[in-house]
């Protein structure tokens, strides 16, 4: 494997770089010279001080966010994979569930939260549950339109040598969906 240049990697990033820096620049700027209070907007410079003095704190936390976030999102992944694979597969389900979720992409998740604890109390399945809802749409759409929008010359192709719909599924309509699933997962891991 051959390392990546500087200059490339200057030239796919630095316009990036630049303007996190300038950012950063300008944001501790403000917060010196008191136009924006510290106590609303810390300096990135406190953030970083604070975030090496509390590690040994912040660390068991952030295993614990880590997990959350790992359980909620590959259970997200299954279960929207498989919806969306099956609104595909059988109409009626699709005309059943879809609905359900658009209303489900208007309610808040702010507005879900206290009932999630509510249900789960304060334990991994509330946090888990969020996780779930927030990447949960993503993938199913993603799932649903990429198997929807796959290749009708493939498919005819197919049928013409005799392919029953498992074939096809297999042979061509998955194949041809995962790049709408990745960039579904891209979405909803953010």
């Amino acid at each position: 494997m051959q390392p990546i240049p500087f200059k490339k990697y200057l030239n796919n990033y630095g316009p990036f770089i630049l303007l996190l820096l300038f950012i950063l620049v300008i944001w501790e700027s403000a917060v010196r010279l008191h136009l924006i209070p510290a106590f609303i907007l810390p300096a990135p410079s406190s953030i970083g001080i604070a975030l090496i003095e509390h590690r040994q704190l912040l660390r068991p936390h952030l295993l614990a966010t880590l997990q959350e976030i790992l359980v909620g999102f590959v259970l997200s992944v299954i279960c929207g994979s498989l919806l969306g694979t099956g609104m595909f597969l059988f109409r009626p389900l699709e005309k059943a569930i879809y609905p359900f979720l658009i209303i489900s992409q208007t309610i808040p998740l702010i507005a879900l939260s206290p009932i999630f604890i509510m249900w789960f109390g304060y334990t991994l399945w509330s946090k888990v549950a969020v996780v779930f809802l927030t990447a949960f749409f993503p993938v199913v759409v993603s799932t649903y339109d990429g198997l929807r929008t796959s290749g009708q010359a493939y498919k005819d192709l197919l049928l013409t040598f005799g392919a029953n719909r498992w074939q096809l599924l297999s042979k061509t309509q998955i194949p041809l969906a995962l790049p709408s699933f990745f960039s579904g997962l891209k979405l909803s891991i953010v």
